[in-house]
């Protein structure tokens, strides 16, 4: 019998998946949530965020630190 496998995405994220999409450690992105105002919300005592948060925030820090630029060829 063949195991199932869901291609259904997960709607939020927890802080190990974050850390492991932007290549950092889980205190990190707890040091983003709680100091550098990475959205997240708290779903049955533990700490979630919505994939789109993640991106946002992301381009919102390009933008502000003026790293939106292309590779030089």
């Amino acid at each position: 019998m063949r195991k199932r496998t869901s291609s259904i995405q997960p709607l939020l994220l927890s802080v190990s998946d974050a850390a492991t999409l932007l290549g950092v450690c889980r205190q990190t992105v707890y040091t983003y949530i709680y100091h550098e105002g990475l959205p997240s919300i708290t779903v049955g005592g533990i700490r979630r965020i919505h994939p789109a948060s993640l991106e946002k925030w992301i381009l919102e820090r390009e933008t502000a630190y003026g790293r939106h630029t292309t590779r030089a060829s």
